[in-house]
């Protein structure tokens, strides 16, 4: 029972943690009231971390690393623990990663049980059950990882593949036969629902889709070849039959989501999708069982539009009808792909006729299309920030792979800035100060070192950069505002407060500067800053840090990368409220850290500002005011948005 009480106290203060890290404005009346209530809710959090890191600490990581097998309690509270971590049907996660490592072992416990204790009754049921998990945890990893580190994403692919490829020995018709009926209609849709991985990184290279979704084919027509096979036809139910055969439906139109395919593909995938809207036609109950409605209208415009069937001004009238008759107010686990995944498709659909054929756009589609930015940022400032964090990153990034700047409409930029300031304050305030803190270093050091400009764009001389000074403060605002964009990939890893980051989780989280380079160097507002965005984390000399691929000494952008990597690591270690929920180190702290970094990890002409008094009084008057200010303006921005 302690066991049980110290895993349930454990889950209750992580949605906690949640909730304190991003509090609702509704009941602030004040600005000030709001830097000042997430100071305490971080301090609150804080103390939440001591007690977690204590459990994780003290009892559950011990427990993971047992060399004794485990009790049959044990066992039971490490499941508990794991399913109230994860809900794989539903995608919420309260700690996707923490119930990663417990499946693990629980996986090693089974293993071990295999092979030294005899076969007992019900434990093919079992093994079936923990397959479903493993595959349920892989497909949410894989998901997750997909957004931002593809070859992260193939390791853990062949990982889930061991799982899969287990589950598919249960369907050889000797073993299949010797299995209860549950248990092989389990099996069967293990086998479908597994193909799902290879339908989780969809937006990859041209070549590397096509050949994840013949492999998934391959798998799909196996299962389909079985269902058809006389030998299996007594031992597969009709109801079972009926649903494997839907669901694979489904899978072969799901390709139609995967950029790059040949145009056999795209015809099998829509022949699949108007299959699916037939089955619904004749009966509505039954596939709204396996399918919110709105996400079969979803595939059908994605599979019809990339095979520009004569069905799709017909599927495209009825998207728009459902978009535009949604639930705002819906933060369900339906109601957020209503809103962020439709508006998604929506946008890209029109947005590539708009390219091909603007004549093909009515006057009221043209005016939807640039309203869905709009909406989806707004959907995504009201949103209570709970358990479905990943389904708000999920609709969020989907969005920025089919983004587009439209003439007179909304760019990339924006929409970046806006993002963070929607879904996670803190790191659109740091984004924020990293700016005026780079600003306030650029300046003084124009005025004291200006050589060291000497190679940025159009500054041969010294001439010319005091000649250029205005356009580099600009530059230099703009690339340290943007650093950061790539963390709206990974933003429910660094939302993960409450405990410190796991191993999976630093990968995730220094994939950051490579995934926010590739989205910036698609538009021309950005492309400009991905030297930058690149290269914040990497050391002066290149010694260290991340992507370590990446020279930052080749780049014209040298000098602003090394002023920005200084202004990011100042802002981190000196705030108190939205970074660390921990006390921060003083601005006399930090200046011993960087010159004491100076020549490795910080530019030595940026450390050599710390000893100009100037300076350092423009550099503590924005880290006591600059930031309190910013959550001030924060909390205007909020409101103003949440109450219009």
């Amino acid at each position: 029972m302690e066991l049980k009480n110290q895993f349930s106290s454990y889950v209750e203060r992580m949605r906690k943690v949640r909730l304190l890290s991003a509090p609702s404005c509704d009941d602030i009346k004040r600005a000030e009231d709001y830097s000042r209530l997430l100071l305490e809710n971080f301090q609150k959090i804080g103390e939440y971390a001591v007690e977690n890191r204590k459990m994780l600490d003290e009892i559950l990581f011990p427990l993971l690393m047992m060399e004794r097998p485990l009790t049959d309690e044990e066992v039971e509270r490490l499941e508990e623990l794991s399913r109230e971590l994860v809900d794989g049907e539903t995608s919420t996660e309260i700690d996707l990663h923490l119930s990663e490592l417990i499946s693990e072992c629980l996986y090693q416990e089974e293993e071990y049980r295999m092979e030294t204790q005899p076969a007992k009754e019900g434990d093919v049921k079992e093994r079936i059950n923990t397959l479903q998990r493993r595959l349920d945890i892989a497909y949410a990893r894989l998901y997750y990882v997909g957004r931002s580190n593809p070859k992260e994403w193939e390791k853990l692919l062949g990982d889930g593949l061991v799982y899969y490829d287990e589950a598919i020995g249960y369907l050889e018709v000797d073993v299949f036969t010797a299995l209860p009926q549950e248990q092989r209609d389990d099996v069967i849709m293990l086998a479908i629902n597994g193909t799902a991985m290879f339908n989780t990184l969809p937006y990859d290279s041209d070549e590397t889709n096509r050949r994840r979704a013949t492999e998934q084919k391959v798998r799909l027509d196996m299962v389909k070849s079985l269902l058809d096979d006389p030998a299996y036809e007594d031992l597969i139910t009709k109801e079972a039959r009926r649903k494997a055969n839907l669901f694979i439906q489904l899978y072969l139109a799901a390709f139609s989501y995967l950029d790059g395919l040949s145009q056999e593909l795209y015809e099998e995938a829509c022949h699949n999708a108007l299959a699916v809207e037939k089955e619904w036609l004749a009966d509505p109950e039954y596939v709204e069982q396996s399918m919110f409605l709105h996400a079969m209208w979803d595939l059908l415009l994605f599979a019809t539009f990339r095979v520009d069937s004569p069905e799709l001004p017909r599927i495209l009238q009825k998207c728009i009808e459902l978009y535009e008759n949604r639930d705002t107010s819906d933060y369900s686990y339906k109601g957020i792909p209503m809103n962020l995944g439709m508006g998604n498709t929506l946008f890209f659909v029109f947005s590539q006729i708009m390219k091909k054929d603007p004549g093909r756009l009515s006057e009221a589609m043209e005016s939807l299309l640039y309203w869905i930015p709009g909406n989806n940022m707004k959907y995504l400032f009201k949103a209570p920030k709970k358990e479905s964090l990943g389904l708000y990153i999920n609709g969020l990034t989907s969005f920025l792979e089919h983004f587009d700047e439209l003439p007179g409409g909304t760019r990339l930029r924006n929409y970046c800035v806006q993002s963070m300031a929607a879904i996670h304050p803190p790191t659109y305030i740091h984004s924020r100060m990293v700016a005026k803190l780079s600003v306030c270093m650029t300046r003084h050091l124009l005025s004291a070192n200006p050589a060291v400009f000497v190679g940025y764009p159009g500054c041969n001389s010294i001439e010319d950069v005091r000649e250029n000074v205005s356009k580099i403060l600009d530059y230099t605002w703009h690339a340290a505002l943007y650093h950061d964009i790539g963390k709206l990939y990974v933003l429910d890893t660094i939302a993960m407060y409450g405990r410190g980051l796991l191993d999976s989780e630093y990968v995730l989280l220094r994939s950051h500067p490579d995934k926010g380079a590739h989205l910036a160097s698609r538009f021309e507002s950005t492309k400009r800053y991905v030297d930058v965005i690149r290269g914040h984390h990497r050391f002066y000399d290149c010694s260290q840090g991340y992507p370590a691929e990446f020279d930052t000494s080749k780049s014209p952008y040298k000098v602003i990368i090394d002023i920005v990597c200084v202004a990011d690591c100042l802002d981190a270690a000196t705030d108190s409220v939205g970074r660390s929920y921990r006390n921060g180190k003083t601005l006399e702290e930090f200046k011993g850290e960087l010159q004491a970094g100076a020549g490795t990890r910080y530019a030595p002409y940026v450390a050599e500002l710390f000893e100009d008094p100037a300076t350092l009084e423009d550099l503590k008057f924005l880290l006591q005011n600059g930031r309190k200010r910013l959550y001030e303006d924060t909390y205007y921005q909020l409101k103003d948005i949440v109450e219009n």
